[in-house]
């Protein structure tokens, strides 16, 4: 199993009494993909940070390819995280001023798994990213070739979860598809598990299953 939930509930120290996530049960097989919506603002990337261990879960548990989130230590969630789990955030998370290159090697800094440069290029020109554009720093980059250096650093770990936050908000439709396509080869290459989570319906149909995040997350209900 990739992931299990049981019982998990989150609410911010400001509003303790108002659980922002409350998911009864949940799960996730190993390699499997799945597609969650849901509009702005509902909780998804809440939801997705505290499956990263980002954020800290208030009550319930999250078992992620066996290992309980809630009994690791930051520097151990940062390592496990590093490890097991790809991000494709929303806001790319890329620093600006390093090349492509230096930013997926930053990836590598807490995980195990050996990457050289060898590594890097070859994920590069599978994303169909020009290698003229390799050592240029980000900020010199368009969206789209922004876009596909978060995926190479969210695989280059080889995870066994990728987790994607709203990843095609900020592309056109041209370079959604690409995204999309590129995204899912990659995926399927690895035999990895895939969560994407987005108000963006039009991916919707590449994958087999697909959720509501507000029939997912039962807030209106209390235990």
């Amino acid at each position: 199993m990739a992931i299990s939930i049981n019982k998990l509930r989150f609410s911010y120290p400001t509003s303790p009494n108002e659980p922002v996530i409350n998911i009864p049960s949940w799960q996730l097989d190993k390699g499997e993909k799945v597609f969650i919506h849901g509009p702005s603002g509902c909780g998804k990337t809440t939801f997705l940070n505290l499956l990263s261990g980002i954020l800290s879960i208030s009550d319930g548990s999250v078992i992620i390819f066996e290992q309980p989130l809630t009994n690791m230590k930051q520097s151990q969630l940062d390592r496990f995280r590093a490890q097991n789990i790809g991000c494709v955030f929303q806001s790319f998370n890329l620093i600006p001023y390093l090349s492509s290159i230096e930013n997926i090697k930053l990836a590598s800094q807490f995980s195990s798994h050996a990457v050289n440069l060898h590594d890097i290029e070859k994920l590069l020109s599978n994303l169909q990213l020009d290698c003229s554009l390799w050592n240029k720093p980000i900020h010199n980059l368009s969206m789209g070739q922004k876009q596909r250096i978060a995926i190479a650093r969210s695989l280059i770990n080889r995870p066994n979860l990728i987790i994607a936050d709203e990843p095609t908000s900020s592309l056109d439709a041209k370079n959604r598809d690409t995204f999309m396509s590129l995204l899912m080869e990659q995926v399927t290459e690895l035999n990895c598990a895939l969560m994407l989570v987005s108000h963006d319906m039009s991916v919707s149909h590449h994958f087999s299953r697909v959720e509501s995040f507000n029939e997912l997350n039962q807030t209106g209900l209390t235990t």
